[in-house]
């Protein structure tokens, strides 16, 4: 009886112990949806894979998608986090619920790509609309230029001076506009994009291009911004949260990290627009 009963007790402390070492392996995961990440980015994180133990799994999904799924499965929609490159896209999940969201958690700058000598360089955005043709060689650009427009002058219903100036701005953005053909254009037009286009496009495309980023009134520069969200009730939510500290330490400190992402990290001391106040312009 003493030995049934030691036999019992000993088969469930062993029980016990591979549940113990089971669990974690469990939730060594993290399932990541995202709007950009490339095969060739995915590799970019073995390293800390390898170091943290933890698998990342990218599911490559249109801002659409993503929002179809959280509102189909909103507790269990596929994965854990919601990586997206650009507010357009963040505004294009049209207000779905996240348990933490973080609207600047990097930097894309806005610029302008050219070729040396090819062009007279402009010294602000305003002469876009005053001096130069040029062409957008992302759309998102040209969208989040006029959205900043748009919120420097926020005040011209009520100023006749300002809401002069911002439609001369906007008639003669648009007057000067080129579409964008690709490679005939290099040498010959100013290219408003995202520092990701011309590092990942433009520089490889013809490697002469350069980048400026003109001023932009009384703040640091014109710029999208790429978004990090954790989804409710994620079942992965603690390393969710250790791969965001990962990220923004790599941000902090590696800059070819960063030019991999075609980030750049917002200093405390940058005085930029908000991405909430962008955003209430890009749902108008």
């Amino acid at each position: 009886m003493l030995k049934s009963l030691f036999f019992c007790i000993l088969t469930l402390v062993l029980f016990a112990c591979q549940i113990e070492v089971a669990q974690p392996e469990v939730n060594k995961e993290l399932r990541i949806a995202s709007n950009f990440i490339t095969s060739k980015q995915e590799s970019f994180f073995r390293v800390w894979q390898k170091k943290s133990g933890i698998k990342i799994s990218f599911l490559r999904l249109s801002p659409q998608q993503i929002r179809r799924q959280i509102k189909k499965q909103p507790w269990n929609p596929g994965f854990d986090v919601v990586w997206l490159n650009g507010l357009q896209a963040y505004a294009d999940l049209n207000g779905a619920p996240f348990q933490a969201s973080y609207l600047d958690f990097a930097q894309i700058p806005i610029g302008l790509s050219y070729v040396p000598d090819s062009i007279d360089q402009v010294n602000n955005f305003i002469e876009l609309s005053q001096t130069n043709l040029w062409a957008a060689a992302d759309e998102q650009s040209y969208a989040l230029l006029k959205v900043h427009f748009a919120y420097a002058f926020k005040n011209r219903s009520k100023n006749k001076k300002q809401q002069e100036a911002y439609q001369q701005i906007m008639s003669g953005l648009k007057d000067r506009k080129l579409a964008f053909n690709g490679a005939d254009q290099y040498h010959t037009n100013m290219l408003l994009c995202r520092y990701d286009t011309y590092l990942q496009e433009l520089k490889p495309a013809d490697k002469k291009q350069r980048i400026l980023y003109p001023k932009f009134f009384r703040y640091s520069g014109v710029s999208d911004r790429s978004t990090f969200s954790i989804v409710r009730q994620a079942s992965n939510y603690a390393n969710a949260k250790l791969f965001y500290a990962f990220l923004n330490k790599q941000l902090r400190k590696n800059a070819k990290f960063c030019r991999r992402l075609g980030y750049k990290k917002i200093a405390p001391t940058q005085k930029l627009i908000s991405s909430q106040a962008l955003l209430s312009l890009l749902k108008k």
